[in-house]
């Protein structure tokens, strides 16, 4: 089986923040960073393909093959700030209802600004979701 695309570098989270043109976005992703690292207490990890993890978990491909993941992860986007979630911590209607003005597509949140969300339900959610994978 290939490598995955996605690999870990040695860039680090402030020259990679540094790249996003957009301030506001910028600032979104400072912000979302902050709350990954408090989380996890974890190092960020920049990624090849512009995702940037906190964490890591084993993860089970669907080939049988094993392998780490950023236990909680967002990246950048051209038209949003995509935050990496479990799809079963999403599942809760409740707590996603009162996060506001976001999508969900499979295991990724896709918010368009930080400040259309409630930043204690998206703390709530990536809390669970890094409890999920690493306990």
């Amino acid at each position: 089986m290939a490598e995955p695309k996605t690999q870990p570098t040695s860039e680090t989270l402030a020259s990679f923040l540094k790249r996003i043109e957009d301030t506001r976005r910028r600032a979104d992703c400072k912000a979302v960073a902050g709350m990954m690292a408090t989380i996890t207490k974890a190092k960020a990890v920049v990624m090849s393909t512009g995702i940037v993890g906190f964490g890591t978990y084993e993860m089970t491909y669907a080939g049988g093959k094993t392998g780490s993941w950023p236990a909680l992860a967002f990246a950048p986007r051209k038209s949003d700030l995509t935050v990496y979630l479990s799809k079963t911590v999403m599942a809760d209607s409740a707590l996603m209802a009162a996060l506001g003005k976001a999508t969900q597509k499979g295991g990724c949140l896709h918010i368009k600004q930080l400040a259309d969300v409630n930043l204690e339900a998206l703390h709530t959610l990536m809390t669970r979701t890094y409890t999920s994978k690493t306990s």
